[in-house]
């Protein structure tokens, strides 16, 4: 049984764009994860056929509380699975998620104390997979002909593809983490430095290989978010100047392009009008997939945050913030509100009290949108 690819790209991101782009076949996920996901055969005893490519079909995501429910059940009945460290890890994220909102700052401090520990679980899995997967891949030895043993070859290269994964899951681990912690507080930044540092060892090794670009990516995003705009700044610079073709750069690109924005919106730049620029640029070349992924989504997201930077008149910026949302098209997951209500507070904070209604026209895809 296994999750369609769109569905655990959602609900288990730790990395899984990393899985994708070192080419691994992704893990098979019992759906008793989620309850949901391809079932072995259709009802008329055909098997159903997998979603494939980017396909921009929309899969309907569980609220939260079904969420939580549904990971603590695969836990406690799964505990040896091998997917438990995943699992572990986007409960983790997704009690992150519900701190965030969370009214009651105690309610908000239990929940991250619970997701650190969801992360040292996790940690502690990745480090022993890491172990036994590099055992594995130096028991092959050092060179093997492709075409005299193309079948001992295949084998080298998925084991060295996990390989890659692991390291990047367990680099992850630090990043996440630092999420459970006060922006500015020491712990916060000890673990964004540790992560970079990770990041950066696996773009050291494998600089000519996805993973190590992708490490290189994360690397950047980890420097934005201790402050060191300009680092991080170069560092998207120079994997968009990367070049190379296939859909895995591709994605790289993207997601450069999002953290790239992040950095120009800081309040230290407010680069807005070129943010703005890049974003329809982008809107422009993209497809409907690449729009709707996460990457994509978070483009829209602060091309609005620069759309309303740029604004002197809040009622053009509602406006400006309308038509935003044609460029995007439907919000079938019903969950567009909480973007629109973030957005509507920017704007009623920058202009004082000035409210614009927009949130039933700012058409996106919030459950698809990862903020961390």
């Amino acid at each position: 049984m296994i999750l369609d690819r769109k569905l655990k790209a959602r609900l288990l991101p730790a990395m899984l764009f990393a899985v994708a782009a070192v080419g691994v076949n992704e893990a098979t996920h019992s759906s008793e994860i989620l309850g949901v996901g391809q079932k072995q055969n259709a009802p008329n005893g055909k098997p159903e056929t997998p979603q494939t490519g980017d396909d921009p079909a929309p899969v309907a995501v569980p609220a939260p509380q079904v969420l939580k429910a549904k990971y603590q059940k695969f836990l406690v009945e799964h505990p040896s699975h091998p997917d438990a460290r995943d699992v572990q890890m986007a409960f983790a994220r997704l009690q992150i998620q519900l701190a965030k909102t969370a009214v009651n700052p105690k309610d908000a401090q239990v929940l991250l104390t619970q997701a650190r520990a969801r992360i040292g679980v996790a940690r502690k899995l990745f480090t022993a997979e890491l172990a036994k997967v590099e055992a594995r891949w130096k028991s092959f030895p050092p060179f093997i002909d492709r075409k005299k043993d193309a079948k001992q070859f295949a084998e080298r290269r998925q084991v060295e593809s996990e390989f890659l994964i692991v390291q990047l899951q367990l680099a992850t681990c630090g990043y996440v983490e630092s999420q459970t912690y006060d922006i500015g507080s020491n712990e916060h930044e000890q673990s964004l430095t540790k992560a970079a540092r990770g990041f950066e060892q696996i773009h050291r090794k494998y600089r000519t290989q996805v993973a190590g670009l992708q490490g290189r990516l994360w690397q950047g995003k980890c420097l934005e978010e201790l402050g060191e705009i300009r680092h991080a700044l170069g560092i998207f610079n120079e994997l968009l100047q990367h070049g190379g073709r296939g859909k895995p750069l591709r994605q790289l690109g993207n997601q450069a392009q999002h953290f790239r924005m992040i950095c120009l919106n800081h309040d230290s730049r407010r680069d807005w009008e070129l943010v703005v620029v890049e974003s329809k640029n982008w809107i422009r070349d993209s497809t409907e997939a690449e729009r709707n992924s996460s990457a994509g989504l978070g483009i829209l997201w602060e091309k609005s945050r620069a759309l309303i930077g740029t604004s002197r008149n809040p009622k053009s910026a509602g406006t400006m913030l309308r038509s935003l949302g044609e460029e995007v098209g439907d919000d079938p997951s019903g969950q567009l509100k909480r973007l629109g209500l973030d957005l509507q507070q920017e704007l009623r904070n920058k202009n004082g009290g000035f409210d614009v209604s927009f949130v039933g026209s700012f058409r996106i895809r919030v459950a698809r949108l990862d903020r961390w």
